[in-house]
């Protein structure tokens, strides 16, 4: 949890400085991304980005510190089948 931890600050800082979230860094950005585990045991992390449909993601690594990184593409449909399941 600790290494995934510190490969999110390292995420953060890349879209940042890539012009991803422009400017000083929003507060939501952090709700926006966690660090999350498919198992129980939360060994295998990654780290899960939500962002709006209209950003270029082509500068986002896939990986981070062998951390994964995913990105899920928020739109309205998405918005509402998230909240409905």
């Amino acid at each position: 949890m600790e290494k995934a931890s510190r490969a999110r600050r390292a995420l953060l800082e890349l879209l940042v400085a890539e012009g991803i979230f422009p400017g000083p860094m929003p507060p939501t950005l952090f709700r926006s991304v966690g660090v999350m585990a498919e198992k129980p045991d939360f060994r295998d992390h990654f780290i899960q980005v939500v962002l709006p449909v209209a950003v270029e993601i082509s500068k986002i690594p896939s990986e981070v510190d062998a951390v994964r990184v995913v990105i899920i593409r928020e739109d309205r449909n998405w918005v509402t089948k998230a909240m409905s399941g």
